[in-house]
């Protein structure tokens, strides 16, 4: 079992530094291709685009070739596209290959996460932090290196790197036995969807990140609970030291209440739709926002501060390394003041980091606001995940689908805008294109927490 572990922090590790590498070698690349933000910026479009697939794909492949075979074919496709990367080739073959890259990435996530968790439901939250970890030291540590070779002359090694390390992933999945857990990890067998139960035939309360497996959403959350409002549930239930509220309401969800599956469009009932759709538009905006200030932030450094490459590079560390701190920081927070608190707090502070970064005008200022920006941003992708499930019981796989879909086309739609910006107007509409972002977001959390008294409604 410690095999598994290790391999799929080794995974998740790998799938971070292919989420950033694009955004920490933009500006070498741009200068390599003789390129413009716009230009740049349909790279990044077109691997979120292929990430988007790879994840709605993930649970129907794995439901017919296995998760072992998913896996493999997953990052092959990585290895094969960074392989590609690595010789430089003509612009137009980046751009065919890109979606390639983020159907590997996005497609080993899915599967990864969603093994760990039926396979150790005892120890999920756990194994799952240790998996987030991962996530993030790869998201951390890529742009470092990036500009300890871009200072070298020779950023394009980042590549050679990149494709090794997702190669020896997939030769280990492909050869490595794991005792007890070579079934799970070989096969899942497909059921069929039955309304009423959650989504492909577990009972109420029994639901996969992505593909149907007995696990809970908000996994990812190390140390988070439930606030004293008594919304401690399963949907955060790998949540380690979770507890449920002060009114006893800390049970599985969808397991005490009716579900929000029904006849309705998407096997939904009527009345969820209001927090579904609220939903969906905060998952779109806030991956949008998050991939615009990730890929884009050396770029802006380098216009904004006069940075070398190198150095710009590094300040994304910098905001992933505050990110990861803020990550480890979920659970004190929610335990003092609760998912709904937390998110305000989150979303609310960001957004005064987005306007107070958009008006910065000294590097010293400015390194601050990306730190701090880092740390707030850091727990409402999951925590947000969290709670919108809470809202919609009994339907946590396909809700956690379509939030996760959205989300990966907002990654996909926001940074070709901001490409476009960044080469009309200039680094300070890029930034103020994410405090406008952020400030919608606030708007869609306030409606979102709104609708908390609408759950009666929504399972009718």
């Amino acid at each position: 079992m410690r095999k598994l572990i290790l391999l799929g922090c080794l995974s998740y590790f790998v799938i971070g530094l292919a989420h950033v590498v694009a955004g920490a070698l933009l500006e070498p690349v741009m200068a390599n291709y003789k390129l413009d933000y716009g230009s740049a910026g349909q790279w990044i479009t077109n691997q979120f685009l292929g990430f988007l697939a790879g994840v709605l794909a993930a649970p129907a492949l794995s439901s017919r070739i296995g998760r072992r075979s998913t896996l493999v074919l997953a990052l092959g496709a990585l290895t094969a596209a960074e392989a590609v990367y690595s010789v430089l080739p003509p612009w137009e073959i980046i751009l065919l290959v890109a979606p390639v890259a983020g159907f590997g990435f996005g497609m080993a996530e899915a599967v990864v996460g969603a093994l760990v968790m039926d396979v150790f439901s005892k120890r999920k939250a756990s194994v799952m932090g240790w998996l987030e970890v991962a996530f993030g030291a790869g998201a951390l540590v890529m742009p470092g290196v990036a500009a300890l070779l871009i200072q070298d002359g020779i950023w394009q090694m980042s590549f050679p790197v990149l494709t090794a390390l997702a190669g020896i992933s997939m030769l280990l999945w492909m050869t490595l036995s794991f005792g007890k857990a070579d079934e799970a990890v070989a096969y899942m067998p497909k059921r069929a969807y039955k309304p009423g139960t959650d989504e492909e035939g577990a009972g109420p309360g029994v639901a996969g990140r992505l593909d149907g497996q007995g696990s809970n959403v908000g996994e990812t959350v190390p140390g988070a609970v439930s606030g004293t409002d008594g919304q401690g549930s399963n949907v955060g239930g790998a949540v380690p030291g979770a507890a449920s509220g002060t009114d006893g309401q800390g049970s599985d969800v969808g397991g005490t209440v009716p579900g929000a599956a029904g006849s309705g469009w998407l096997g939904y009932k009527k009345g969820a739709w209001p927090v579904l759709a609220v939903g969906m538009l905060f998952f779109f905006l806030y991956v949008g926002m998050e991939m615009v200030i990730a890929n884009y932030l050396p770029s802006i450094m380098t216009n904004q501060s006069g940075l070398p490459e190198a150095e710009a590079s590094a300040v994304l560390s910098l905001f992933w390394g505050m990110m990861v701190a803020g990550r480890l920081m979920i659970g004190l927070f929610t335990r003092a003041a609760g998912y709904r608190i937390y998110l305000l707090g989150s979303v609310g502070a960001s957004l005064v980091m987005m306007v107070l970064l958009a008006g910065a005008d000294t590097l010293s200022w400015t390194l601050v606001l990306v730190g701090l920006a880092g740390f707030c941003l850091a727990g409402i992708f999951a925590v947000a995940l969290i709670y919108v499930n809470e809202r919609l019981p009994g339907m946590t796989d396909r809700t956690t689908s379509l939030l996760v879909a959205c989300g990966g086309l907002g990654g996909a739609i926001f940074p070709k805008l901001g490409g476009w910006l960044l080469d009309l107007y200039g680094w300070q509409r890029l930034l103020q294109m994410t405090a406008v972002m952020a400030a919608l977001l606030l708007l869609l959390l306030l409606a979102l927490l709104a609708l908390r008294d609408r759950r009666e409604t929504a399972v009718r």
